[in-house]
């Protein structure tokens, strides 16, 4: 089944949000911060990036959004 994850940028590193740790509302909010990854500049100004992931056999297997959001839409604070 597909997963969606979140990934927020912080001073002590990547802190990932799982579509699968919370409630249905939770969720619902992991998605829609998904979405707002996928078509809007969100990740160039708070630094969120996407990761789509399928979830098969008890392994996740990333595929090519990650990259995408990490080489294109990842900024480094510059302070």
């Amino acid at each position: 089944m597909w997963r969606f994850m979140v990934g927020v940028n912080t001073a002590e590193g990547v802190f990932l949000l799982d579509s699968f740790s919370f409630s249905w509302f939770g969720r619902a909010l992991v998605l829609l911060l998904s979405l707002l990854c996928l078509f809007t500049t969100v990740p160039t100004i708070t630094g969120l990036y996407c990761v789509c992931g399928f979830h098969y056999r008890g392994a996740i297997l990333f595929f090519f959004l990650f990259f995408f959001f990490f080489f294109f839409f990842w900024r480094i604070p510059t302070g």
